[in-house]
């Protein structure tokens, strides 16, 4: 139990639980056990789990994900199928302007990054700002525009995409860090 340091009171854990979904994969599991031919009593035995803990599971009472992999490891249910399950769509909170205009502005330097590899050769935060403004990324140029490209900038360097490779001035230089191989993976 964790506890609150500045009330030495303990700290209460939220469990979430995405409506219907372990009820889901309860069924498919208890499901999946009859049609093998398994008893309670066998899924106890092969898993370790008590009977108890196996009864909560099929009825998805259970919020730990393990248990039911290990329910359905022990039952060889490919999980493609186990969780072919409908949760709906959708954060639970809808994300705040501020990191949406983030999160639009790393997507398309990511873009610059990957799609046109943009950064094979030293830019400045004016070059990305310029060539993101010939995609027209930006509706409105605003004061902040070279503030907000920065901080993009600064968390790709975090993350290993990016080195800063000289300067112009007191202005950093930023390309691809070529100690690395250029990643695969696409956003």
């Amino acid at each position: 139990m964790e506890l609150n340091h500045d009330s030495k009171k303990p700290i209460k854990r939220r469990i979430h639980k995405v409506p219907h979904a372990t009820e889901t994969l309860g069924e498919k599991l208890k499901s999946k056990r009859d049609e093998e031919g398994f008893s309670l009593s066998d899924i106890v035995e092969m898993t370790g789990f008590s009977q108890s803990a196996i009864v909560d599971m099929e009825n998805g009472a259970v919020t730990n994900i393990n248990y039911y992999l290990e329910y359905a490891k022990t039952l060889a249910y490919e999980l493609p199928d186990l969780f072919r399950i409908d949760i709906g769509k959708g954060s639970l909170f809808p994300l705040s302007l501020k990191k949406q205009e983030r999160a639009f502005l790393t997507k398309n330097i990511r873009k610059l990054y990957f799609e046109e590899d943009f950064f094979s050769t030293k830019k400045s935060v004016r070059d990305i700002v310029e060539a993101l403004t010939q995609l027209n990324v930006f509706k409105v140029k605003d004061d902040e525009i070279s503030s907000k490209v920065s901080s993009v900038i600064f968390n790709l360097k975090n993350e290993g995409f990016l080195t800063i490779a000289g300067k112009n001035g007191r202005n950093n230089l930023y390309q691809r860090d070529t100690r690395k191989p250029f990643p695969l993976k696409r956003y």
